[in-house]
């Protein structure tokens, strides 16, 4: 029993001036920007299985709680995928780009260290103290999204979802 209902809406994704995310990344804030993200995944898969993809590579930017979220779920995805069209699981792989140096970071830091843990044994390549710096281009195939992030990460990613203003 709660005294008050709050329904907090209007933020908005932020870009936080990464060059390129707007054009050749996917925002994830509305069900449009989650039906079309669920829709490149399974064009991803249905090419992979018909042997046009070598591997699939998601990046989320952000650590959040949405970002979070989105990568186990992600990473389950993929795991059930693998498991239903007999794909190697090695061939998928969801990384979360987080600048502070820890997830959720707005939380309790045993809380962090849980979801760190679970992402990790979920599969999921974590990457802390590292900023997205751009995605660059979309490849001539329209398959790719090149993304950059500081510590080294070049990778060609097939996804990329920024996280939320204040997240």
């Amino acid at each position: 029993p709660y005294t008050y209902c709050v329904l907090a809406l209007g933020s908005e994704t932020e870009d936080f001036g990464i060059p390129g995310i707007r054009r050749y990344g996917h925002m994830f804030k509305t069900m449009h920007d989650a039906f079309t993200i669920h829709k490149r995944i399974l064009e991803l898969l249905a090419r992979k299985r018909a042997g046009k993809e070598k591997s699939v590579t998601i990046v989320i930017g952000g650590g959040g709680s949405t970002g979070v979220e989105l990568a186990a779920e992600l990473s389950l995805f993929c795991r059930r995928s693998c498991a239903a069209y007999d794909l190697p699981l090695n061939d998928f792989l969801v990384t979360v780009v987080e600048a502070s140096d820890r997830l959720l970071a707005a939380l309790d830091p045993k809380m962090s260290a849980w979801a760190l843990e679970r992402l990790l044994d979920l599969g999921v390549d974590v990457r802390r103290s590292a900023e997205l710096e751009g995605a660059l281009a979309r490849l001539a195939d329209a398959r790719a999204t090149v993304a950059r992030a500081a510590g080294g990460l070049l990778t060609e990613a097939d996804v990329v979802r920024l996280r939320e203003a204040g997240e």
